[in-house]
């Protein structure tokens, strides 16, 4: 299992299947490893251990998720529908990740003014690499998200209990959902996710 998570974790731009078997590879036609450089910014940047590019009929496959991922973008993999999903946000922002808990991404968040309060919608992405979240069993999580001003300044925090429910037997793609902020919150100029919780359904959970 270890070993299959690692491959989808390099999985490449345009290619969601092996191509391991001789049967697959007469199909393509002719594909090999294609050493390149990666400059984001002008900055080198190094391809991962287990990520490779390739050449197939004279055009470059990059892995995906390195690619998203150095944009400031998040990538899952659902191999029970073969589904690629990538978060980023529109306004050109990195998605918000908790250190602890790499796996998780939450992004494009747009705040709407309603009265004293701010509803904030957003998206939510599971990275399927994580050994932590069992599509078997129905989850909780609990976010908070943490809003400053460009001086740095705490202008708005806000917490979320996400129960994996419905979804539970195929939680590894983008998810919406909102919260409610006390304040102006369109006005924000950065935001921090902090994750309280994450695993099995607790009872009188606050």
């Amino acid at each position: 299992m270890n070993e299959l998570k690692k491959f989808i974790g390099g999985i490449l731009c345009g290619i969601l299947i092996s191509l391991s078997t001789a049967a697959y590879a007469d199909k393509l036609g002719e594909w090999s490893l294609f050493p390149v450089a990666f400059k984001f910014n002008n900055q080198n940047v190094s391809l991962g251990e287990h990520d490779v590019s390739l050449n197939y009929e004279g055009k470059t496959y990059v892995p995906l998720r390195f690619i998203a991922e150095k944009l400031g973008a998040a990538v899952s993999y659902d191999p029970a529908s073969s589904t690629v999903s990538v978060l980023y946000n529109e306004s050109n922002r990195p998605v918000l990740r908790d250190p602890s808990y790499p796996s998780v991404a939450i992004g494009n968040l747009k705040p709407v003014k309603d009265g004293e309060k701010t509803r904030l919608g957003g998206y939510l992405l599971f990275d399927s690499s994580d050994e932590h979240i069992q599509a078997e069993q129905v989850m909780q999580m609990r976010i908070q998200l943490t809003f400053y001003d460009r001086n740095q300044k705490q202008i708005g925090i806000s917490t979320k209990l996400i129960t994996f429910s419905g979804w539970a037997d195929n939680p590894f793609e983008v998810v919406p959902f909102h919260v409610w902020v006390e304040g102006d919150m369109p006005h924000y100029d950065h935001a921090e996710l902090t994750i309280l919780y994450l695993g099995k359904p607790l009872h009188d959970f606050h």
